[in-house]
């Protein structure tokens, strides 16, 4: 079942879904963790319901970090602005299944 995980991570980080920029964005945010060097950003595109439309990320880093935005991305695409601004360290956690 670990295998099962790991080429999930390592498909999102070789061919992420949603990496890019928006041109047009209702929200981005950018933050870096100086240890290691990773640094991404995440532009967002919102409807008229205020509901994320659609979603990009920007950056560098490890195949975790890549990953795991890439697949958090996937995960809020259709959902409540407001649902999003409470995730936490735990949902990330969740979706890589660690």
């Amino acid at each position: 079942m670990d295998d099962l995980y790991r080429e999930v991570i390592l498909e999102h980080y070789k061919n992420p879904s949603y990496k890019g920029t928006l041109e047009h964005f209702d929200y981005s945010y950018e933050d870096e963790n100086p240890l290691c060097g990773d640094k991404i950003r995440i532009d967002l595109r919102v409807d008229k319901d205020g509901k994320i439309k659609e979603a990009a990320f920007s950056g560098h880093g490890c195949a975790i970090s890549q990953a795991s935005t890439d697949m958090l991305l996937e995960s809020i695409i259709g959902k409540p602005v407001n649902v999003i601004k409470v995730l936490d360290k735990q949902y990330i956690l969740d979706l890589l299944s660690i």
